[in-house]
């Protein structure tokens, strides 16, 4: 008798028979026919929705239809998983699952809450006692950001009397959760705690967002005769704030408390929409940025091993800003320190409208149409102060000749130029 999960994977293979026209009996083809239909399945097979099945998907159907041969009416002496008759199909088998990997997204990991965004949900009163719902989501998110919660996890089984105050040894109230739930990385672990290995406390303020005060508020304005811990606010036309009771005898529904983050986002029109979860990733990298160590923070977390919380350990928004900055503050003190500057020519070169041109010279030693290499070369380089001598005719001007040599030249840097005037003996 076949279990409803390998019926289901094998019905997977005789609906892409019928679509593809294979013949749906294949119970009695021969090994050679059936590795040559399982090789074609295996690589043409898509969900309804024309994407992939997973590995684990893949793996199911083989081994479901490996079942399905082995049993009653066909008892058929044949492993399409390891017999040398299949290698083929088992070769695109593997292949497929090689490219699932490929295809295989990494896994997004949700974003914490910016500080501003935090700031916002209580300065805009979507999160306050004011309301019954203000004040629900604000006892929601002190609870989840103390305890780390994950998003959807265990809020339903929540009851009045999950919480419990204490004070600690230097007479401090706190409260913390009278028993562990089971949790994802803690399966079944309802039991207590007798030596507060994995107490977690949230420890009262002296703050208009004292979050001990809001759980006591909180917990003496529902209703007496409901025992889950999120009940249905009353509506604002049936709410008055001197009533002793805001919440009604019924819980909240696991879609709304679900999506309790994406509401509160939605109503103090935060920066994006953030989900339930966003909240446990702000308290893991509160912690981290703060510099306190890893087995402090799984602590709180209740992670099991150090590499689950490298995905937390991301730069914050203030120190990816604080990195650009450094970066550019590096990049404008190299820009200062070598920057360019106007060429001086001590009055000796007019401005260009009044430079007129020189007929040809006689003189054999020096090239008013091209300056020598060693000029340019010695003009080019980037000091402050550079002398250069040139001889000239007595009947050319300085002006004129600066002029001339330099035409075409480019300098960095305060130059002065010093012409002498030499006489050419014939």
């Amino acid at each position: 008798m076949f279990r409803p999960r390998v019926l289901v994977f094998f019905f997977i293979i005789s609906e892409w028979c019928a679509d593809n026209g294979q013949d749906p009996v294949f119970e009695y083809l021969e090994p050679q026919e059936l590795n040559n239909l399982l090789r074609s399945f295996y690589c043409e097979v898509r969900r309804k929705d024309g994407e992939h099945y997973s590995s684990v998907s893949m793996r199911c159907i083989r081994a479901a239809i490996q079942r399905h041969l082995r049993s009653a009416p066909y008892h058929r002496e044949i492993n399409v998983i390891t017999g040398p008759q299949f290698v083929s199909a088992n070769n695109a088998y593997v292949g497929i699952l090689k490219s699932n990997k490929d295809r295989t997204p990494v896994p997004k990991h949700k974003v914490p809450v910016q500080p501003e965004d935090l700031k916002k949900m209580f300065s805009t009163g979507v999160c306050s006692n004011l309301t019954p719902v203000s004040l629900q989501h604000m006892v929601y998110v002190m609870i989840t950001l103390h305890f780390c919660r994950r998003g959807r996890e265990g809020l339903t089984t929540l009851r009045k009397d999950s919480f419990i105050f204490r004070y600690d040894d230097v007479g401090t109230e706190y409260a913390t959760m009278s028993h562990l739930q089971s949790t994802k990385n803690h399966k079944g672990d309802q039991t207590n705690d007798p030596d507060n290995k994995q107490e977690r406390r949230m420890y009262a303020t002296q703050s208009d967002q004292c979050p001990v005060a809001a759980l006591k508020l909180y917990l003496s304005k529902l209703n007496p005769k409901q025992d889950s811990f999120f009940q249905r606010p009353k509506s604002m036309k049936k709410w008055v704030r001197s009533d002793t009771t805001w919440y009604e005898d019924a819980p909240v529904g696991k879609n709304i408390l679900g999506n309790m983050m994406s509401t509160i986002s939605d109503q103090a029109q935060l920066s994006q929409r953030y989900t339930n979860h966003c909240l446990r990733a702000t308290s893991i990298s509160t912690l981290i940025h703060a510099g306190f160590s890893r087995s402090d923070v799984k602590t709180l977390s209740g992670h099991r091993c150090d590499a689950s919380l490298d995905s937390y350990f991301q730069p914050s928004r203030a120190q990816k800003r604080k990195l650009s900055d450094t970066i550019h503050n590096a990049i404008a003190a190299s820009s200062s320190s070598t920057s360019m500057t106007s060429v001086q020519v001590q009055g000796l070169v007019p401005a260009p409208s009044t430079i007129s041109r020189a007929p040809p010279s006689p003189n054999p030693y020096i090239n008013y149409d091209m300056p020598s290499a060693q000029s340019l070369q010695r003009a080019a380089q980037p000091v402050r102060h550079e002398e250069v001598e040139v001889q000239a005719s007595s009947h050319h001007e300085p002006a004129e000749l600066a002029a001339k040599l330099f035409k075409k030249c480019t300098f960095n840097g305060s130059v002065v130029i010093n012409v002498h005037q030499h006489m050419h003996r014939h």
